[in-house]
Order: structure tokens, then C-alpha cells, then sequence
């Protein structure tokens, strides 16, 4: 599991994604092995090591603070999720507490079936879909981290609790991507993160489309190699 996910990490200079597990269980802390994830930071945490996490039996806990991680929402729009969290430089991945998550958003609700989660942190906020991952068995997202830190696109230093940042990936600020990549990656969002293969067959077959330039404009999404 540990390589799988390892795996979905993806970096260069500017831009880095990485897993983020969301733990619906009983846990109370948010969990990150990088420092570079926290707003503010203490050396001296209030709990000291972490029974039966990580590697081995005991976990020393280095620091503590708020972080923030971006999350896709089912817009193609990140929102940033701040949220109180212990920093244990062994943890093989970061662990998203929705215990934390509610104790700063006390607005927040979650839904949770068997092919994923959906989060709103307040009621007019657009949901955030986290599907399982089908290798894992768990409740994954991606995060998105520019530059050197989590918060080099915001240049506040209160950082709201659900803080909008563009352009994402799908939207029209976005030259990266030409209109047909972006609508096949919009729909591949939009139905839960199934197959592009599944996703290129419903646009091949124009259920999806409302208007006859929806229709060439999913004919043109369906027939291109899966945008990186």
C-alpha cells in the first residue's frame, strides 16, 4: 500500500501533489511527516509520541501547528483545508483527521459510501469529492502544494478556513490545456473519478452533451490521448 501510494506523488520545481488519506475514524490529530506543510509551528508539542502509529509501536512527535492543504472540489476549484496537526517526520503518509477538520470547521459535513466521501466545509461551499481508492481500500485525495510551501499563493497571514485558489487545472486561466483535455478531465471529476476510457465513451456518445457545441466538443474530448 505504502509504494502505491508513494507512487501517486507527483513533483517539479513549482508544483507537487501528494495523497492525503482522510481518517473517519476515531482519531483526533492530522498527521503530516513536513514541516514545510505548517502556517505556524511549535516545537513543543502537547503530545509527544504517537502509540501504535507508523513504523514502529512508538512515534516521536516533533512539532505541532496549523497546516494547510489544497484540495481539488468538484469544480476544478482548490480549497484550502486548515486544520490543527502534529508533525511526525516517520509517518509514511499524511493523515487527514475529519475530527480536526470539524473542530475548525464546525459548519463541515461528510458523507460516506462505499465509493467515497463527500465534504462541504460550510453549506454554500462546493463539495469536495474523495473517492476510495480501489488498491488501497481508503478514503484518498490529492493535495497540491506550489512553490516552496502549501501557502505561496496566499499572501495573507489569516488564512480563511475554505480560501479559493486559481486557476485550477480545469479552468479557463489555465493555458496549459486546450478546451478538449479540460472538459475530458472536467467529466472524469464531475462522474467520480471513473476511467478516462469510461468517461471518453459517454462523450463519444453525446448523453452528456446539452447543446450542439457541447456535442463537437465532447466528440473532440473523446478521440485525444489522457492529458498529463
Amino acid at each position: 500500500m505504502s509504494a502505491m501510494l508513494d507512487a501517486m506523488t507527483a513533483t517539479n520545481d513549482k508544483y507537487q501533489t501528494f495523497p492525503i488519506i482522510w481518517d473517519t475514524g476515531a482519531s483526533s490529530y492530522t498527521i503530516t511527516p513536513e514541516k514545510d506543510d505548517f502556517l505556524n509551528y511549535s516545537s513543543n508539542p502537547s503530545i509527544k509520541a504517537m502509540e501504535g502509529f507508523g513504523k514502529d509501536s512508538k512515534e516521536k512527535v516533533h512539532g505541532e501547528g496549523d497546516i494547510l492543504w489544497y484540495v481539488e472540489d468538484e469544480s476544478g476549484t482548490l480549497q484550502a483545508l486548515k486544520m490543527k496537526a502534529l508533525h511526525v517526520p516517520t509517518s509514511p503518509h499524511r493523515l487527514l483527521s475529519t475530527h480536526a477538520l470539524c473542530s475548525q470547521h464546525p459548519d463541515l459535513s461528510m458523507a460516506v459510501a462505499s465509493k467515497g466521501a463527500t465534504i462541504k466545509v460550510h453549506p454554500s461551499a462546493i463539495s469536495i469529492y474523495a473517492p476510495v481508492n480501489k488498491k488501497s481500500n481508503l478514503i484518498v485525495s490529492m493535495g497540491h502544494k506550489y512553490g516552496a510551501s502549501t501557502i505561496s499563493l496566499c499572501a495573507v497571514s489569516d488564512v480563511p478556513g475554505a480560501y479559493p485558489v486559481t486557476p485550477a487545472t480545469v479552468s479557463d486561466a489555465n493555458m496549459n490545456l486546450y478546451d478538449a483535455a479540460k472538459e475530458l478531465l472536467r467529466w472524469h471529476q464531475h462522474l467520480g473519478h471513473v476511467s478516462f476510457a469510461r468517461v471518453q465513451h459517454l462523450l463519444r456518445s453525446g448523453v452528456l452533451a446539452k447543446s450542439e457545441s457541447d456535442r463537437c466538443l465532447h466528440r473532440s474530448a473523446a478521440s485525444i490521448s489522457i492529458p498529463k
